[in-house]
């Protein structure tokens, strides 16, 4: 079980830390519509929204 959650963190990590670097780029290169998605996108993962468990 610990085994498995030691690998999940490492996706989990992954995952977070694309999303971020893209939402990043998003806020810095497109319009203002985009933006507030941006701002969104980065929020999310955390956890602001709430936890999906």
């Amino acid at each position: 079980m610990t085994n498995g959650y030691q690998k999940a963190f490492r996706t989990i990590f992954d995952a977070n830390l694309t999303t971020f670097i893209t939402a990043a780029i998003l806020y810095w290169r497109a319009s203002e519509e985009v933006r507030g998605f941006a701002i969104v996108l980065l929020l999310k993962p955390t956890g602001l929204f709430g936890r999906e468990l």
